[in-house]
């Protein structure tokens, strides 16, 4: 991950040279071991870890404790739940983990020291953390993450210049994760608006609702008549 993100240099002591990464490490580094120690290994979903040009998003695929929030964990003092004890322990004899359920509270420590805005999702099956980038990575899809629609509608439109197009490009695009294009073509496939031809990796996306605008247009003209 340290080759995908941004890093500057302070100069320190002498001529010796801090290199400072854009996220605090030890926060990736705390979401990450979080994702593993929580993780449901029942489930078909894994570990996934999104990075765009506005965000860096790290998906547990585990359903978060019912009624909290991480936010919660970090204010709150509650108590660790962990669903992987076994793991959880091996992590903190390894010193992976420094203090059980004490990981959210020095996340948001060290990103509020740093100045880095967090956000979360609750999803059916997992939850996602997430890490905004600087602004001058913001910047590189400002065009695109200004536009006042829906990703969905945005994700249709990328497909009907490219039906080829890939989940990773569009989200490139976007500036959004590949999590958030899969969901805008699941919403777009369940409303029958698209539809996958060929295989996951050498087919591509029709979309069917240019075919039905076209023939209701065909139909109109016949009745002008």
């Amino acid at each position: 991950m340290k080759e995908h993100i941004n890093w500057r240099v302070q100069n320190g002591n002498g001529t010796a040279r801090i290199e400072i990464p854009e996220i605090p490490m030890e926060a990736l580094r705390e979401i990450i071991v979080n994702s593993f120690a929580h993780a449901d290994y029942r489930g078909l979903s894994e570990n996934e870890i999104d990075i765009t040009p506005t965000q860096v998003e790290i998906y547990n695929p585990g359903e978060f404790p019912q009624d909290l929030t991480p936010v919660m964990f970090a204010e709150d003092r509650i108590k660790s739940m962990p669903r992987n004890k076994v793991i959880l322990n091996t992590l903190y004899k390894s010193k992976d983990v420094e203090m059980f359920g004490s990981g959210f509270k020095k996340v948001y420590a060290v990103c509020r020291q740093s100045g880095i805005r967090t956000d979360f999702h609750m999803s059916y099956g997992g939850f996602s953390f997430i890490f905004f980038r600087d602004s001058v990575a913001e910047n590189v899809t400002k065009n695109v993450t200004e536009r006042k629609m829906p990703s969905h509608q945005i994700v249709l439109n990328l497909l009907k210049e490219n039906p080829m197009r890939s989940r990773e490009e569009m989200a490139g695009i976007m500036g959004k994760t590949v999590r958030t294009v899969q969901r805008a073509l699941d919403k777009l496939s369940g409303e029958g608006m698209i539809r996958r031809i060929g295989t996951a990796r050498a087919g591509y996306w029709e979309v069917i609702q240019d075919q039905r605008n076209a023939a209701e247009g065909i139909h109109a003209g016949m009745e002008d008549e």
